[in-house]
């Protein structure tokens, strides 16, 4: 008898959850289009103070976020968004075709809205997708497929370490150098999106969380310990490494004369009360500039070695893996690598791959004491159990 009555119990529960739950058939049935929120990147993909132009060539829809109002539905169009006008959060939708943001093409939908003052344009876009825009972006789509691969894991386990850390509430990453480049269907090439289908759900961890897998260009012969560069005790997976993989790279070498004239504009743009710079002092820590400090005539500006290579254009000081001298023109700087040094050396898993070695090798090499797990996706990356 009871048998039977949990039966019934689990048969109502089902009839009440389909009946409530609308199908993926049903879904396609009407157009409507589907997305998963465990699987759903948020982007920031524009941020201005200027109208802007979404359009689509085939069916979309305009939806107030909050009331579920819908504000505009139509094939084929245009709409022209003044941020002085937007009040509230709308979302646009796209059926047959991608939406575009000024002419750039996205998949996925938009969620627009006025902070501010400025406008926020955020792509919701799957994970998939996502990187299928992020891994071209990043390294070249021609390099050999298993550098390919571990560029594919590495940048969706970035892309989830940050969508669990939430440091926004309005979205979880940028589309620039501030977080991962996300250029949208433009970049997509078969070589990388092959990448990343045969790596789908893959990821970095350690101790069963997604790592905070940072990359770089080239590091020159030696990644570095990530407490060298940022502030804090660092992290045990992000060591120094030697690489013998990269030296490739137009990048290893480089060397670039810094003018007395350059370095003061430079300072006086983030420090307006610096007087005339009269010397200047750097300490390193495995071979990398860590402190820098610059006298001038009104006292001393002490700031890390990454605030200092930032105070430049990237192209001029590559990285802080150099030595200096002064000479007639400036301070003249002989450098190797490319980029802050910590974590996977891109031109070094180019080099490895044409080795014979596999991207989880790869992987293993560059990020100490990991495993490459996949994602569990009845889960997703709401709590600790989203890894297998």
């Amino acid at each position: 008898m009871l048998k039977w009555i949990i039966r019934i119990y689990v048969l109502l529960f089902t009839a009440i959850y389909i009946g409530c739950t609308p199908s993926s058939e049903y879904l396609r049935e009407k157009g409507i289009p589907e997305i998963s929120g465990k699987d759903i990147v948020r982007v920031l993909i524009e941020q201005t103070d200027r109208r802007i132009s979404v359009a689509c060539h085939g069916k979309f829809r305009v939806t107030d976020s909050v009331s579920g109002k819908i504000l505009k539905s139509s094939n084929s169009s245009e709409i022209v968004i003044h941020p002085e006008k937007l009040s509230g959060v709308i979302v646009v939708d796209g059926w047959d075709s991608p939406l575009s943001l000024n002419g750039r093409k996205y998949r996925g939908r938009f969620e627009i809205r006025n902070h501010l003052g400025k406008m926020l344009v955020i792509n919701l876009v799957s994970m998939d997708d996502y990187l299928k825009s992020v891994v071209p972006s990043e390294i070249p789509n021609n390099w050999p497929v298993e550098s390919l691969k571990a560029q594919a894991v590495a940048a969706r386990t970035y892309a989830l370490f940050h969508m669990q850390k939430k440091s926004s509430d309005l979205y979880d990453l940028e589309s620039c150098t501030n977080s991962q480049v996300y250029k949208g269907i433009a970049s997509e090439n078969e070589a990388t999106s092959k990448a990343v289908d045969e790596t789908r759900d893959m990821v970095i961890t350690y101790n069963y969380e997604p790592i905070q897998a940072y990359f770089h260009s080239t590091c020159g012969g030696k990644t570095t310990d990530s407490r060298y560069v940022w502030s804090g005790d660092g992290v045990p997976y992000l060591k120094s490494v030697n690489c013998n993989y990269c030296s490739d790279s137009k990048h290893y070498n480089w060397s670039y004369t810094l003018s007395l004239y350059e370095l003061n504009y430079a300072m006086r743009n983030k420090f307006p009360s610096v007087g005339k710079i009269q010397n200047i002092s750097f300490k390193k820590k495995d071979g990398r500039v860590v402190d820098v400090r610059i006298r001038h005539e009104n006292g001393v500006a002490a700031m890390t070695g990454n605030e200092f290579r930032l105070l430049m254009d990237p192209k001029k000081i590559k990285s802080l893996l150099f030595e200096s001298k002064v000479d007639n023109n400036g301070l003249r700087i002989e450098g190797h690598g490319w980029g802050h040094g910590v974590g996977m050396c891109q031109w070094g898993a180019r080099g490895m791959a044409l080795t014979g070695k596999n991207f989880k090798e790869i992987l293993t090499f560059y990020y100490k004491g990991v495993d490459i797990r996949k994602l569990n996706r009845a889960t997703g990356v709401k709590n600790n159990s989203f890894i297998k």
